[in-house]
């Protein structure tokens, strides 16, 4: 929690039990309801533009990847899941020494 917010008066604002943000904060926990997070976002005074970008991404959270219908699970599936979202390829190579540095 941003600092002079406590989890307490949040919850008390957006008119939730303060377990539920712990909840929504744990990466494995779960997903806020829709007027929840709409709630959370008018408290913390996010623009029209970026909320709706946040409520898009909760709607999408929802659903299931293609991997998972094969079972895969854990790290490789999630692993799977970000580069299938990936918008561009950058590459890295630990032992690759730029033509300028080899001189």
């Amino acid at each position: 929690m941003p600092e002079g917010r406590p989890r307490d008066r949040v919850a008390k604002s957006i008119d939730v039990a303060p377990s539920s943000i712990t909840r929504w904060e744990d990466p494995a926990g779960a997903i806020p309801r829709r007027r929840d997070l709409r709630a959370l976002l008018e408290y913390y005074g996010v623009s029209e533009d970026d909320a709706a970008r946040y409520l898009e991404l909760r709607e999408r959270a929802r659903e299931s990847g293609w991997w998972q219908r094969y079972g895969i699970k854990g790290e490789y599936g999630a692993y799977i899941g970000l580069e299938s979202d990936a918008r561009r390829i950058q590459r890295y190579d630990a032992l690759h020494i730029p033509g300028l540095f080899q001189t």
